[in-house]
């Protein structure tokens, strides 16, 4: 009877111990990992909107509110949370999400910033031009575009035979909370990057049309994601065996109208922007020259975050990507690391080092990249992905975990 007992309570425990190793990786685990990163997340949004409002989400500054008088809806309105004169970002887009057709005079670089038009129309869409209610949906949004895009990267490193949970060092990566933080568009954009990306390789008839939309959406968004775009473009057109002519030959196609998808959108985008202010916006983050950026930075006395969180772990990236190359591994996901590193470290602009707000977020491509490449580099290289991971996650235990759990416990003990 002991034996018998203690032989139930075995089985008991091996069941417990499978379910929860199924559960933590196993055919569902892109799930979990999507509502765990996306728990922290609507937490500490929750947490903090208890004691600071939906508007000092935005960081409008005085200045550009003040600077003209076309539109009523964003003159007019009682409620800013002024963050001094200047602002940050995100200002802009809620400013388009409020007026559309009359925010040009509030924004800085007008034909730069309409171009990135499709975080404020879905805002002001949800927040049917009301100030209050648009505040709220620039960071709905954001939370919903984190939860799909976790999980949709969850479920195509399952599908590739890697662990859901590297989709989490992308989900925490420090870009990503700046950007839930500051209602700018780099959530939105790179989520629907991931659709692309899974849509592209595991989709359903038509997978190459949906995934080109995905892609044409998220350059409205953010056109820094057409780096992917162009990256499994060009691996369609080169794909198949054999002599590169016969490859040409047979795939282009296919490949021009998923390039014309992708691409064809922005460029009319572009035109009916330059049509309507005169411009076509092209200020941009890269620099022509190379290390422009980082001398920038050495000149102006390196700001330590900058360097442990953005310039060291984006340049171990690079050589992680060069490595594979160097040991002849030409996938997809392996140049789209190496172009991303390159262009977003080696070509940035001095003014994406002004601070760690801007390098962080413009460098979020690095960080989906790398966990992008993580499944296919090779052992020598595997180093050089987890010590940028390391560097990445280190201060968000600082900066997102210690305040939700101990949000959540002062919650529970004197609110509950």
């Amino acid at each position: 009877m002991i034996r018998s007992g203690e032989a139930t309570a075995g089985h008991r425990a091996s069941d417990l111990i499978g379910s929860v190793r199924s559960a933590v990786d196993g055919g569902r685990s892109w799930l979990l990992v999507g509502l765990t990163v996306s728990f922290v997340y609507i937490a500490w949004t929750l947490l903090t909107l208890m004691h600071f409002s939906a508007q000092d989400f935005i960081h409008v500054g005085r200045s550009f509110v003040e600077r003209s008088h076309a539109s009523q809806t964003i003159s007019s309105y009682p409620g800013y949370r002024f963050d001094g004169e200047i602002g940050y970002d995100g200002e802009f887009n809620y400013f388009i999400a409020l007026d559309p057709a009359q925010a040009a005079p509030y924004i800085d670089y007008p034909a730069y910033r309409y171009t990135r038009i499709l975080y404020p129309l879905l805002a002001g869409a949800l927040g049917g031009g009301n100030p209050d209610l648009v505040a709220n949906a620039l960071i709905a949004i954001n939370l919903v575009m984190i939860a799909l895009g976790i999980g949709v990267l969850g479920a195509w490193l399952r599908r590739r035979g890697a662990s859901a949970w590297l989709a989490a060092v992308y989900g925490f990566y420090p870009g990503l909370f700046v950007a839930l933080q500051r209602d700018t568009s780099e959530i939105v954009a790179y989520s629907l990057v991931i659709v692309a990306l899974y849509l592209y390789d595991f989709g359903p008839r038509w997978r190459l049309v949906l995934s080109a939309v995905f892609f044409a959406l998220a350059a409205l968004t953010r056109e820094t994601t057409l780096v992917f775009a162009y990256v499994w473009s060009f691996g369609l057109l080169l794909a198949g065996e054999g002599a590169i002519v016969a490859r040409l030959r047979a795939n282009w196609r296919r490949f021009v109208p998923f390039l014309a998808i992708s691409f064809g959108p922005l460029v009319v985008w572009k035109v009916f922007v330059w049509v309507w202010l005169g411009s076509f916006g092209l200020q941009g983050v890269l620099s022509p020259v190379p290390f422009t950026g980082l001398h920038y930075l050495i000149r102006h006395e390196v700001e330590m975050e900058q360097l442990r969180t953005v310039v060291v772990p984006a340049l171990l990236c690079l050589g992680a990507a060069i490595l594979a190359l160097w040991a002849r591994i030409r996938r997809l996901e392996i140049w789209a690391l190496f172009i991303n590193s390159l262009l977003y470290m080696a070509f940035l602009s001095p003014a994406s080092f002004d601070d760690f707000t801007s390098s962080a977020r413009v460098t979020v491509p690095i960080a989906l990249a790398a966990v992008l490449a993580a499944p296919y580099l090779p052992p020598r290289a595997k180093p050089w992905f987890w010590v940028p991971a390391a560097l990445w996650l280190t201060p968000m235990i600082f900066w997102i975990f210690l305040p939700v759990e101990s949000g959540l416990q002062e919650l529970v003990l004197h609110r509950l």
